[in-house]
């Protein structure tokens, strides 16, 4: 596959551990010319999606690769100016067994090697707080961890807890998100002032799309959030534009009105709120 023409002239992403794209659409909303190139999502249910999501024009058309593990990083080296990772939370949620990197669903370590291989000009990492307090096998923060070893592979990092109740949801939803970022020779492709060029460039057309959308040129980080709707809770009366919470059935009975219930659930509970990743990123990259 050849990304050259798509990936030197626009802001390109690529998103490990996809699920419903909440990373990517919220980064869109900061950056509205970022061009997707790739995702990367092994959930049948949640590819699904994505793919429904292209054909209606909601998300960019790109190619969805089902294992990060022998995802072509390397295709890619020095061609992307985001990539993101909202790794399995298993491993550190604290309603799990926390086996934290010796969980088997732990794939960090290939996601590290992918950065490597890729170079990315910025990478932002999202995972439950329970990455806080979970433990390496040598008894290390599982965030101290990764920080450590980003900066290691040449990103300088930021870091910071936000919810969803932040951006108004109805619900805290606290996620941990990491933005690295490098200046190191070749990143983003050519030399190093052609690197810190394009850096700047980004950079640039990132303040100036931000001072002329919802902040109103005011520089606040939390104007212009909360543009996400969301359903009226148990016990309040249903807003307009929300589907039936049951339908009668032909054999008198009830039903929730939503096919593949079940998978649904598991998409929106792994998933990232757009506004709380939009938050993140304005705030995370004035601290680079």
């Amino acid at each position: 596959m050849s990304y050259e023409k798509e990936t030197t002239s626009v802001p390109t992403y690529v998103s490990l551990c996809s699920g419903y794209d909440g990373i990517g659409i919220g980064l869109k909303r900061a950056i509205p010319n970022l061009r997707t190139v790739a995702h990367v999502e092994i959930e049948t249910y949640a590819i699904a999606n994505l793919i429904a999501k292209m054909e209606e024009g909601q998300l960019d058309a790109c190619p969805v690769f089902s294992d990060l593990k022998t995802f072509p990083y390397r295709e890619l080296r020095d061609r992307v100016t985001i990539l993101s990772a909202g790794f399995p939370c298993q491993p550190f949620s604290s309603a799990g067994k926390r086996q934290a990197t010796e969980d088997p669903r732990h794939l960090y370590p290939w996601i590290a090697d992918g950065i490597t291989a890729m170079r990315p000009r910025y990478v932002l990492l999202e995972n439950v707080e329970g990455i806080i307090s979970a433990k390496t096998g040598d008894g290390e923060s599982v965030l101290k961890y990764v920080l450590g070893d980003l900066e290691e592979r040449g990103y300088s990092c930021a870091w910071g807890i936000f919810s969803a109740s932040e951006v108004g949801a109805p619900h805290q939803r606290k996620r941990v998100f990491i933005l690295g970022y490098s200046s190191s020779v070749g990143s983003c492709g050519g030399s190093t002032d052609e690197g810190k060029q394009r850096t700047e460039m980004f950079r640039q057309g990132y303040e100036s799309t931000e001072s002329q959308g919802d902040n109103n040129g005011t520089g606040d980080v939390d104007k212009g959030l909360g543009k996400t709707k969301y359903p009226a809770r148990p016990g309040q009366d249903q807003h307009e534009w929300e589907e039936p919470r049951t339908t009668i059935t032909e054999l008198g009975g009830t039903a929730n009105g939503l096919t593949h219930r079940v998978d649904r659930l598991r998409l929106l509970g792994n998933g990232v709120v757009p506004d709380t990743c939009e938050l993140a990123f304005k705030t995370l990259i004035k601290q680079l």
